[in-house]
């Protein structure tokens, strides 16, 4: 199985060959249409290139489900609906909705995948082997893990872990001990275990990274 890494690199090689960009713009965090200039035709040149690149099958509407915004069911009045929302959340899982769920018009889809969005997708279908970077904490309950490369933030709990995309949290501490308390409970139960001292060396990290 590929790792993190390996499968960002194919993924980052099949959007500079499809939408004709160079590699320093296909960061993690970019968007597809807003920053890399994607356009509908090139979206299916972007699946082949991940089919070939991974050895994979895409069925159509499996990465982008635009039938969903076509039915009547899902939309109304140009904006998506909450069972919309709710069918978008279970066909997409690889992509955070959050931002849009606040505003969900129709028109704003588009400008929604990012590249760690598509990553995501391709790690779902093929299987990754976990690399999580320089671990920064360490408790008995908790560890916090920082990878450079994919710019990802790993929070692990004896009852499992979850990881955002770093980038996000730089110069905005408030917002960092907001998350990582959000980001515990979800799969742990009871306060997380880090304190000050821990959230410094985090911060640090971050804007190291």
């Amino acid at each position: 199985m590929p790792t993190k890494e390996e499968v960002f690199e194919k993924v980052q090689n099949a959007l500079v060959e499809a939408l004709v960009v160079d590699e320093e713009e296909v960061t993690p965090e970019a968007t597809l249409v807003g920053d890399l200039g994607a356009e509908s035709i090139d979206f299916l040149d972007i699946v082949f290139r991940l089919e070939k690149a991974f050895d994979i099958k895409i069925p159509r509407g499996e990465l982008f489900p635009e039938d969903i915004l076509t039915n009547a069911t899902y939309v109304a009045d140009g904006r998506v609906t909450e069972a919309g929302l709710t069918e978008l959340r279970k066909r997409m899982p690889f992509a955070n909705l959050d931002e849009f769920a606040k505003n969900p018009n129709v028109q704003d889809f588009a400008n929604l995948l990012t590249v760690a969005d598509m990553c995501r997708f391709v790690e779902g279908k093929v299987g990754v082997t976990e690399d999580l970077g320089q671990m920064i904490v360490k408790h008995e309950q908790g560890e916090v893990y920082i990878n450079t490369a994919t710019r990802r933030l790993t929070i692990r709990g004896p009852s499992g872990g979850h990881s955002l995309d770093y980038t996000k949290l730089r110069g905005d501490p408030a917002m960092m001990v907001g998350l990582l308390t959000r980001l515990w409970r979800e799969k742990n139960e009871g306060p997380d275990p880090f304190d000050a001292s821990d959230l410094e060396k985090i911060q640090a990290a971050i804007d190291q990274g």
